[in-house]
């Protein structure tokens, strides 16, 4: 009995080591541009800039190696001011999917502006190792 008792102990410790670690949150922001970043698989990265939709244009993924990082989601948006029509903050969160590199290129534009090139734009190195 207590054979079974420890072999299933061990089953559990043994499965608990396998599960999946949860990465980083490595965050950045608009100083960031035109730099590189370093991350570990599963790792998080946040990229918080400024912005403000009432003018129209918005931050969006422009390019990106999605088997090296995607971005699950869509950009979130927090307005700054209390008055209306006010800027805030876009963020854009990706994950480190497997390992490898990939440039990360962001656009500010207007989506309705097809032939109009982006009014700014956020681009990063990205290595995950």
């Amino acid at each position: 009995m207590w054979k079974q008792f420890l072999l299933g102990g061990l089953a559990l410790l043994m499965a608990a080591g396998c599960a999946p670690k949860k990465g980083e949150v490595v965050q950045l922001d608009a100083e960031s541009n035109g730099g590189s970043v370093e991350l570990q698989v599963g790792d998080e990265l946040q990229i918080t800039l400024e912005g403000n939709p009432t003018t129209g244009y918005l931050w969006d993924l422009n390019e990106v190696d999605r088997e090296v990082l995607d971005m699950p989601g869509t950009p979130e948006y927090e307005q700054q001011g209390d008055l209306l029509g006010s800027g805030g903050l876009y963020t854009l969160t990706f994950v480190a999917v497997k390992a490898g590199q990939t440039e990360l290129s962001l656009r500010y534009y207007r989506p309705f502006e097809l032939e109009a090139p982006p009014e700014d734009t956020f681009v990063l190195d990205v290595t995950v190792k």
